[in-house]
């Protein structure tokens, strides 16, 4: 039962490990995935702030009034919000989704291609609400959208001001996983590494057990030929002291050709000294002394 114990402890030092590793980088990833879905939120709610203090900044009755294209303090008002809060894009679009300004001019009196990836956050700025869309990648970049609505003097909403940022701030979750893929790399490789090593030491600790069971085997047949040996030898002690005085007692009586009462009186000697022969071999085997033949 011990030596079973003892040749389980590499396999459950393993496994402890191997499960310590598994929760590790589970933890890691769910780590990671909270830190993403904080980030996303984080800068949903930044660029919501950041697009309705733009309508504020640029003033509704400048960006609803018919030369909003060409007016310079307009464009020198978002162009500043724009470097200031390092986004990729900021534009004004009518309900309709029609661009009525944008950064570079070239998109003006075209629907804005961002609206075809995620309308929701867009149609909540033209109810009234701002809102920002999901991360959506364009162009093999993550980017995320907001929209504050745009209303005249009577509440009406006549258009919606957007801004797009999240290139850079993306940038640091897939860094992020790249590290946490590379300590997961890491640490499988070290799994194995170590599973080799601890292969190699449950293999040496059996043959061990096997050596020590065997050992023990041949102790237990060694104490027991060495009792077997020493109850023996005190009834052969007993014939061959009996034989003798028989042989004092009525030797020479015999008329047999072969010597008769004397030969086989020392007859009984010799094989009981034979059989003493065989019993300290015994007794040598279990003191584990060479035997000698």
């Amino acid at each position: 039962m011990a030596q079973t114990a003892r040749s389980r402890v590499p396999s459950l030092l393993l496994s402890f490990l191997v499960l310590t590793v598994v929760v590790v980088n589970a933890s890691n990833w769910f780590i990671l995935s909270r830190v993403a879905e904080s980030l996303d939120e984080g800068l949903g709610l930044r660029l919501t702030t950041v697009a309705g203090s733009a309508v504020r900044s640029a003033t509704a009755e400048l960006l609803l009034a018919p030369d909003v294209a060409t007016d310079t303090f307009v464009r020198a008002e978002l162009e500043d919000i724009a470097r200031q809060q390092d986004l990729e894009d900021i534009f004004l679009v009518d309900p309709s989704g029609t661009v009525l300004w944008n950064r570079d001019g070239d998109g003006v009196g075209k629907r804005h291609p961002f609206l075809d990836l995620d309308e929701a956050a867009f149609a909540s700025a033209i109810a009234g609400t701002a809102a920002a869309s999901p991360a959506l990648e364009v162009d093999g970049a993550l980017l995320k959208a907001a929209y504050a609505p745009v209303a005249d003097w009577d509440g009406g909403v006549e258009a919606a001001l957007g801004v797009t940022a999240g290139g850079g701030f993306y940038a640091r979750v897939p860094a992020l996983r790249r590290t946490l893929l590379a300590v997961a790399l890491g640490s499988a490789a070290l799994v194995a590494l170590l599973g080799v090593v601890f292969f190699g030491m449950s293999r040496r600790l059996s043959r061990t057990e096997a050596a020590l069971a065997k050992s023990e085997t041949l102790s237990a047949m060694g104490m027991m030929a060495a009792g077997v040996a020493h109850e023996v030898r005190n009834p052969l002690a007993i014939i061959s002291g009996t034989a003798s005085r028989l042989k004092r007692k009525y030797g020479g009586q015999g008329s047999d050709g072969d010597g008769g009462a004397d030969a086989m009186f020392d007859f009984i000697p010799e094989e009981v000294d034979r059989l003493n022969r065989i019993l300290e071999g015994y007794l040598r085997f279990a003191r584990d002394e060479p035997i000698t033949v």
